[in-house]
């Protein structure tokens, strides 16, 4: 499976970390992955019961880019999908690991990334007579993303107390 990475996405991956979250240590502050109350017995040695999840980041920013979709921002959907691409890989390097599921996830951020540019895109177009992009066209299954579409607006719902039209 030849990677749909970009070597200009890691530039683009920074300003939007920047532009988000002021920064990398604020995806981790919002979505800390260490149990905060663990008793330590010794503290010089990590233990890896301390670990909620190590994708627990990447979870949260992908959480957030169906939140914008589902409330058609679509630009900030798309920078958040690719930075969640960007953490995904970053993952797969420090853990070693290549295979084709943990591929798939991250084709699977760039191409939500490319869908909400495309919608995007659309959305800011004069004239509208062009087609409204399908998630087909960019690898993406309807049903799967109205599903996720729909859990989106139920977290939206349940913060907000505002049902989605």
């Amino acid at each position: 499976m030849r990677s749909l990475w970009r070597s200009g996405y890691n530039k683009q991956v920074g300003r939007y970390i920047k532009k988000h979250y002021g920064g990398s240590a604020g995806i981790t502050a919002l979505f800390p992955y260490m149990e905060p109350d663990f008793n330590w017995k010794r503290p010089d040695v990590a233990d890896s019961r301390t670990a909620r999840k190590t994708n627990n980041e990447y979870h949260g920013v992908e959480r957030h880019a169906r939140q914008y979709h589902v409330t058609a921002q679509y630009l900030e959907a798309a920078e958040h999908w690719l930075i969640a691409a960007a953490i995904r890989r970053e993952m797969m390097g420090a853990q070693g690991m290549n295979d084709a599921s943990h591929l798939g996830a991250v084709e699977f951020s760039i191409n939500n990334y490319r869908y909400n540019m495309s919608l995007h895109r659309w959305q800011r177009a004069k004239r509208r007579y062009r087609p409204f992009p399908s998630p087909e066209s960019f690898g993406l299954n309807s049903a799967m993303m109205d599903k996720k579409d729909s859990i989106a607006a139920g977290e939206i719902e349940n913060i907000t107390g505002i049902a989605s039209d």
